[in-house]
């Protein structure tokens, strides 16, 4: 047995001791097969809760290495009898289920996250430097280009309101 294969056999043994699992340690497992899917290498098993109990059906797996010992967290087993015959097209369905699930998981997050973004709008300090090659600077130009290109509005100055107020005639700044 491999590396990788007993890591595969533990990783099943400690996901069916769970409390919401099987609960305990099975009475007897094996591998009964193997395959490969989406890049990934994948171990199917058979295994028993009692020991005179039917044959049950589990996968682990989502290796994506021969070296590695750890899998993606494919693991998985809705407690249905083994059959040879079908096996490992089971194994393969439970695995696109967890995929599945896995990737609404994201999908939701990711929605989420620009849901969130859309709501609080643009955050965070902008920060950054005009390098010119000439002494002149056209202010004006910049807070244009600002605004058309990024959608950034730039506060008025100081300098600004003053220049405004004694255009309107305002001599109360």
């Amino acid at each position: 047995m491999t590396i990788q294969q007993q890591a595969a056999l533990q990783s099943m043994i400690e996901w069916l001791e769970h409390e919401n699992e099987l609960g305990r340690k099975p009475s007897k497992i094996e591998i009964a097969g193997e395959f490969q899917l989406h890049n990934m290498h994948y171990y199917i098993f058979k295994y028993k809760k009692s020991m005179l109990g039917k044959w049950l059906l589990g996968v682990c797996g989502g290796y994506e290495d021969p070296s590695d010992t750890e899998h993606c967290g494919h693991i998985f087993s809705e407690m249905q009898p083994y059959d040879s015959a079908t096996a490992e097209q089971e194994a393969i369905a439970m695995v696109e289920m967890i995929r599945e699930y896995w990737m609404k998981q994201a999908a939701a997050i990711e929605a989420e996250h620009e849901d969130t973004e859309e709501e609080e709008g643009p955050s965070g300090i902008f920060n950054g430097f005009v390098l010119l090659n000439t002494h002149e600077c056209d202010l004006e130009q910049i807070k244009a280009n600002l605004l058309e290109d990024w959608g950034i509005v730039c506060p008025p100055t100081d300098e600004d309101e003053s220049s405004s107020a004694a255009e309107r005639g305002d001599s109360s700044l």
